[in-house]
């Protein structure tokens, strides 16, 4: 999915599962503009048919802002996109979505709380020290460079892992 135009910055998004995902949940999309809207739309789809989707969009596109619209909706227990997720997975399709957003800086772990807190998200930070922090809830805004350093491991894979669905701004 790309929304292209100038220099681009790029979210990845991932779930470790090997089934495709199909995903039907209507998006709620509220406070976006048209492209936003299309480009959400897009993702959601591309998730559906995909494993890996690399989502692409220029800076100051929003994409924090459609990353807290997709994880609204993966989010909601009683949804598809998250029962299908979790079937895929071959976990509990009521238990939580544990779903890592992934910044390599301190100004976009502030910024990313700001877009979640205004999208009415639930979740912790995993950033040293961080007032924030609440390991215990499945939305975690996680600072690269703190993921890597916990528990001694250097592969950031590895570190994944403990996560159904991972993105990375």
């Amino acid at each position: 999915v790309n929304m292209s135009c100038g220099a681009t910055t790029s979210v990845f998004i991932h779930y470790l599962c090997s089934l495709p995902v199909r995903v039907s949940d209507p998006i709620k999309i509220k406070n976006l503009f048209p492209d936003q809207a299309s480009a959400l739309s897009d993702l959601h789809s591309a998730i559906g048919a995909h494993q890996h989707v690399l989502f692409s969009a220029p800076t100051g596109a929003g994409k924090t802002v459609m990353a807290a619209h997709l994880l609204e909706s993966a989010s909601d227990p009683s949804g598809t996109f998250h029962s299908q997720i979790k079937q895929a997975l071959n976990k509990d399709p009521h238990s939580p979505l544990k779903t890592a957003f992934v910044v390599d800086r301190t100004v976009l772990i502030a910024q990313t709380i700001e877009q979640f807190q205004d999208a009415g998200l639930d979740f912790g930070v995993i950033q040293a020290d961080h007032p924030l922090a609440a390991p215990e809830k499945p939305l975690q805004i996680c600072s690269i460079q703190t993921l890597t350093r916990r528990n001694n491991r250097t592969d950031l894979g590895s570190v994944l892992n403990d996560f159904d669905l991972t993105v990375i701004d």
